[in-house]
């Protein structure tokens, strides 16, 4: 239950009333194209689009093959000519990788590889073709060497299946799962599963399917991982608009009550109900609905203290999310509140909180039932909705709260 601003009294999940306003509103607004956004569909559902990942120095990953072995893939610098170097365990040679882990070149023994050749088969072949989509396909053919064959020309193909949500030792993450065929000229071939995580900017599971052609190679999966840009040593906070978007949007509301629904999507998620409140700091996602998008809160990730009805404070984690879009206007980078608001209302996926609608002017005409946002230079002139939810920040220790975000606290202060 929430505190009203206005009314200062709490409004009951229970109440009959309040609940026949809330699925009627809920559907008439998303009645038609809408209608059902991720309902009823599990974590199979993709977004439209799934963008390359966004790689830094120092992003690591530990892999476990059958069999036991470990495998450690560390980027350890950025080149000059915008390439990643990745130190591997066990290794030998210098590997340079692009931002979507395409191998595009090799120094060994004093030399430079540059070509797909029989030792590096794979130098510019890419096994993730960003965006990935449900359906996309993508080949290409290369020479390598085949225990007891000899060298051997392979045809390989590569589709996006769909998405699942997949488990393995490093964590349970939200996957597209890609095909892999191989037609070797001459022999039958064979297929394999490739699972890769958005979360964690990575495959986290490779699956062979078993065949005569497969005998030598090995399952794997991700064990551990490590990102720069992990909690506590990026900043926390509220995102940033878009470049290249529209500078206004106007969409269609529903009144129940004093209480509006708005559609929103979700890291390119089809569109579902929120309740607009620019009175909240923080945006909230349901858990449920944060399970279905692959939105994972992270281990030692910061907090909001809600205070709710009859003054008690719950503690909610965050998590950061890709994209927030109300219309054409999208902020990037958000940490969302997973809580679970109104829980008598499945229809209903969160709340739509001041750290979106704090980067746009905010304009809603009741009477016409149309939410209006503008980017301006001063949002302070929005008009206000009705709930108010108090906060306080705790941040992960060794961080502190700057007013923009947790950030990584050093000798000397917070870093800028």
């Amino acid at each position: 239950m929430w505190t009203s601003q206005n009314a200062r009294a709490p409004i009951a999940h229970g109440a009959v009333s309040t609940r026949r306003y809330l699925h009627v509103g809920l559907l008439v607004l998303f009645l038609g194209g809408c209608a059902g956004g991720l309902a009823g569909r599990a974590v199979q559902s993709c977004p439209s689009s799934i963008p390359a990942p966004v790689l830094e120095v120092g992003d690591t990953w530990n892999i476990q093959e059958e069999g036991g072995r470990n495998l450690y893939r560390r980027y350890v610098r950025r080149t000059d000519d915008g390439l990643f170097e990745r130190e591997d365990r066990p290794g030998g040679a210098q590997m340079f990788y692009d931002d979507a882990h395409t191998l595009r070149k090799v120094f060994r023994e004093g030399r430079w590889n540059t070509e797909a050749s029989l030792d590096y088969p794979d130098i510019g072949k890419p096994k993730l073709a960003f965006p990935l989509q449900v359906g996309k396909t993508w080949s290409d053919q290369v020479i390598a060497r085949s225990v007891g064959i000899g060298n051997v020309i392979y045809h390989r193909t590569y589709t996006v299946l769909g998405c699942e949500q997949v488990t393995v030792p490093g964590g349970t993450f939200f996957a597209v799962v890609i095909e892999e065929t191989q037609r070797p000229v001459g022999f039958s071939g064979g297929s394999r599963t490739w699972w890769y995580a958005p979360d964690a900017k990575n495959f986290v599971k490779l699956v062979h399917r078993p065949t005569a052609f497969w005998s030598a190679q090995r399952d794997w999966s991700l064990t551990s991982y490590r990102l720069a840009s992990e909690p506590g040593k990026r900043p926390q906070g509220t995102g940033a608009v878009a470049a290249g978007i529209p500078t206004d949007t106007s969409v269609p509301i529903e009144i129940a009550e004093k209480m509006i629904f708005v559609a929103v999507e979700i890291n390119g998620f089809p569109p579902m109900p929120f309740i607009l409140d620019t009175g909240a700091s923080f945006t909230l996602l349901k858990p449920a609905m944060a399970q279905r998008l692959g939105v994972s809160v992270p281990p030692n990730a910061p907090t909001v203290d809600l205070k709710v009805v009859g003054g008690r404070t719950v503690s909610v984690p965050l998590a950061r999310v890709k994209t927030v879009k109300v219309g054409q206007l999208i902020v990037e980078d958000m940490d969302l509140g997973i809580f679970e608001s109104f829980p008598d209302v499945p229809e209903l996926a969160g709340l739509l909180g001041g750290d979106f609608l704090d980067h746009f002017s905010v304009s809603v005409d009741r009477q016409a039932r149309r939410l209006t946002l503008s980017v301006s230079s001063d949002p302070d002139k929005s008009e206000s909705t009705e709930t108010t939810l108090p906060v306080t920040i705790s941040c992960p220790k060794g961080a502190v709260w700057t007013g923009k975000g947790c950030i990584a606290e050093e000798k000397g202060g917070p870093r800028p």
